[in-house]
């Protein structure tokens, strides 16, 4: 509703500011159906809205994520409005993955939650993209998927005695580095190059490189097109857990002589998008190590 006050007078009437304001209550509970039909990459789910608060039900889904409590802001379905029953697929998960899902309701006042439940999808046979395995996580295939790359589970940084730094700096600003790519598969490439003309420490570059990571020791900067890769690949998964996902990370891809290339999660400003630039190689940012099988 939209009220205002007013006076009248021999002269006329005047109208005072104007102020909104909604009737009725959040929708009620709805109740999250059983999921069924799992695959390695999808599931069906759905729900009931049983009352709408007196205000009519505008959306109504399901919303799912990796962790215990999913909400709109994660992944979700759209599946018509009203109360009543409805249907949804959730497509594009990942393989081997337990989600918690639930049923969502909004009217003009909010949106009211069902009960979580969970499920894990199908494992395959072969390699698949977000596998645990090599001593990190897989998240790019070649044409064969029998080889492919693997980043670390989390970001790496610079310890000192029980604290680590997590912001990095990538080295050697004012140095040319001849040789780097921004190309899928060649970051080892990259982080050879930039040792070999950068040997100041504790860079983006040798922290990778002297990493030791369950029981692996050939870790790299990943190249720039790696970098988006695993950002691409793994994020709709719920996979890729940032320190700061404000915050980007290095490439092992010059720009040129001062600056580098990083990638950048806009996840922080509530919208995943990824995003590419350069910046000083004298900045700090986030490194995550990858390697090859």
């Amino acid at each position: 509703y939209y009220v205002r006050a007013y006076a009248t007078n021999n002269a006329g009437t005047a109208y005072g500011n104007q102020i909104i304001f909604k009737s009725g209550y959040f929708p009620d509970t709805p109740v999250t159906s059983t999921v069924s039909n799992i695959t390695i990459n999808a599931a069906v789910c759905g729900g009931n809205i049983v009352g709408d608060g007196g205000c009519n039900i505008t959306a109504r889904g399901v919303c799912w994520s990796v962790t215990r409590t999913p909400t709109i802001s994660n992944f979700k379905t759209i599946d018509g409005s009203g109360i009543g029953s409805f249907t949804s697929q959730l497509v594009n998960l990942g393989s081997n993955i337990k989600y918690y899902v639930r049923a969502y309701a909004t009217n003009n006042i909010g949106t009211t939650y069902g009960a979580v439940d969970s499920f894990v999808t199908a494992t395959p046979a072969t390699f698949y993209i977000g596998q645990s395995y090599g001593g990190g996580i897989i998240f790019h295939l070649d044409n064969t998927g029998e080889h492919g790359l693997i980043c670390a589970k989390n970001d790496i940084g610079i310890v000192t005695g029980n604290s680590t730094n997590y912001y990095v700096k990538w080295g050697c600003e004012g140095t040319s580095i001849a040789g780097t790519s921004k190309i899928l598969g060649t970051g080892a490439n990259n982080t050879a190059a930039i040792l070999a003309s950068c040997t100041i420490t504790n860079t983006a570059a040798k922290l990778c490189d002297d990493l030791i990571l369950n029981t692996y020791s050939d870790w790299y900067l990943p190249a720039e097109d790696e970098l988006k890769a695993m950002s691409q690949n793994l994020m709709p998964l719920g996979l890729f857990e940032s320190t700061n996902p404000c915050i980007d990370h290095w490439s092992s891809s010059e720009y040129n002589a001062t600056e580098a290339f990083t990638t950048f999660l806009l996840e922080c400003r509530g919208n995943p998008v990824i995003y590419n630039y350069h910046r000083s190689k004298d900045a700090n940012a986030l490194v995550r190590a990858v390697r090859s099988f």
